[in-house]
């Protein structure tokens, strides 16, 4: 549903003259200063022009309603299960969640978190915040770097995947079962430092450790302080006891290094167990024996500090 704009042709003037400027700020930095200055540029812009149409315009969940399914009624000609689904300026990724419902993976790019806010979001939705553009003034060669862009992030992914999907074969054994339990897990990128999860919370979801390293640190007295006592690579897990149990989370974790991790929420968790009950047995019966391998590690390391 459209949305007269009912401003002064003298405020439309103000609009205008104001985003010019901010676009040639933009169009003039350096590329390593663009991503910072996407953010500042759109408060800018709300401050200074306080009656612009995205903070004064009123849409009705009605109206929204309205234009996701005229957008939907377009898409549905080139939707098929299992594809792969890019939306550029996603927003409030509505469409994207979507979407979402039928691809196997969807990417909501944008080039803000302040634009792209999404509290939750379906696990095979992956949102993209952009480190900003090249301007290029020639059309061939706009799109010839895009292709090759494309191509380079493709092959680092693919080969990403197909090492996922390799180990939740192995886990498996079963090809079919790896690709469900890829599209019910959320990739999660994290640099060294970062913590992934900390002791004393809810255990809402596991990780598959596919690249990297992390630590494993308790509690060590009343005072916060924490003890690491172990590191886990990749093709391990953690949060997997806290799954299944529904107690909360025994340890802190912490990126040692840059690390690839995807995670499987509880809700995903639960409709896997639902949707395909002989998968959710095959992945209990793995948690098992990494449960195992673990206590027998605890109990070795119990050993070594006895003697």
């Amino acid at each position: 549903m459209s949305h007269p704009d009912v401003r002064t042709a003298e405020r439309i003037r103000v609009h205008y003259e104001v985003e010019r400027e901010l676009a040639d700020r933009l169009r003039n930095s350096s590329r390593s200063d663009r991503r910072d200055l996407y953010s500042l540029v759109y408060d800018e812009l709300f401050e200074r022009v306080p009656d612009h149409p995205q903070l004064t315009r009123k849409v009705s969940a009605e109206d929204t309603r309205v234009q996701l399914e005229l957008q939907m009624r377009f898409l549905r000609h080139f939707l098929r299960p299992g594809i792969t689904f890019l939306e550029i300026g996603a927003g409030d990724c509505s469409l994207s969640v979507e979407i979402a419902r039928t691809a196997r993976r969807v990417y909501a790019l944008d080039v803000s978190e302040s634009i792209s806010a999404l509290a939750e979001h379906p696990a095979n939705l992956e949102r993209v915040i952009s480190d900003g553009v090249s301007i290029i003034p020639e059309l061939d060669h706009a799109l010839e770097w895009c292709e090759n862009e494309i191509i380079t992030q493709h092959q680092d992914r693919a080969q990403e995947e197909a090492d996922l999907r390799g180990w939740f074969t192995r886990i498996l054994g079963s090809e079919g079962d790896a690709a469900e339990l890829i599209a019910h897990c959320e990739r999660l990128e994290v640099e060294a430092g970062e913590t992934i999860v900390r002791a004393g919370e809810e255990a809402s979801s596991m990780h598959f450790i596919l690249d990297g390293r992390v630590g494993v640190m308790v509690p060590a007295n009343a005072d916060g302080g924490m003890t690491r006592v172990r590191s886990l690579g990749r093709y391990t897990t953690i949060g997997e006891m806290g799954l299944v149990s529904q107690a909360p989370r025994s340890a802190t974790i912490e990126a040692e290094v840059s690390s690839v991790l995807y995670v499987l929420s509880r809700p995903q968790f639960d409709a896997l167990k639902r949707d395909t009950p002989i998968l959710g047995q095959k992945l209990l019966t793995y948690f098992v024996s990494v449960m195992a391998e673990r206590l027998s590690f605890a109990n070795r390391m119990i050993a070594v500090l006895r003697r």
